[in-house]
């Protein structure tokens, strides 16, 4: 008795396409601005600046591990990626499979890290990601975010009222996917 195959390949192509360099640097610097309450003070910080630390904490999500488990359990609306850790193909199938099955408008922004991380202090930003129950503060932020990412509408993943937008990722379809029918012998 023969086992089927297991069909590990997706029924889609997806190619992760570049943001022109303008709306990278307008969009870097935007989020630097309103990451502000993130960056690493070396002297005491008032009473004030402790406020918006734990608002911006309870909105926003900074490094590639915890970007990655919050996706996972659905808690983003919104995530971006600095290429350079997609670059691993495996990477980054994953995470546009798992972004796609939770309706999470994402994107891949070139040289993230570089741009963003030394103005919040830090060594490096793989990876960030917007909570999906964010502060009405940000609200001007995120709606810029999405309005400046190109979406794309997946409609064959199920009927719903509203549908799943993806961004920015180009998807292709390869078309139907036949079964193969078991042959029986009498």
């Amino acid at each position: 008795m023969a086992f089927p195959r297991l069909r590990l390949k997706r029924s889609w192509d997806f190619t992760w396409p570049d943001i022109d360099n303008f709306v990278a640097t307008t969009f870097a610097n935007q989020l630097a601005s309103t990451l502000k309450p993130f960056a690493k003070k070396k002297l005491k910080s008032s009473v004030q600046d402790e406020r918006l630390f734990s608002i911006a904490k309870s909105s926003f999500v900074l490094g590639a591990n915890r970007v990655l488990r919050e996706l996972e359990q659905g808690k983003l609306c919104v995530a971006i990626f600095d290429r350079e850790f997609l670059k691993p193909s495996g990477v980054g199938q994953a995470v546009a499979s798992l972004a796609i099955s939770k309706s999470v408008h994402f994107a891949v922004v070139q040289n993230l890290s570089s741009t963003v991380s030394p103005k919040l202090g830090f060594h490096s930003l793989a990876a960030f990601g917007i909570r999906s129950d964010f502060h009405n503060s940000f609200k001007d932020f995120i709606t810029y975010l999405k309005a400046s990412l190109p979406c794309v509408s997946i409609s064959q993943f199920g009927e719903s009222e509203k549908p799943n937008y993806i961004s920015p990722m180009c998807i292709r379809f390869k078309g139907e996917r036949k079964d193969k029918k078991i042959k029986t012998t009498k």
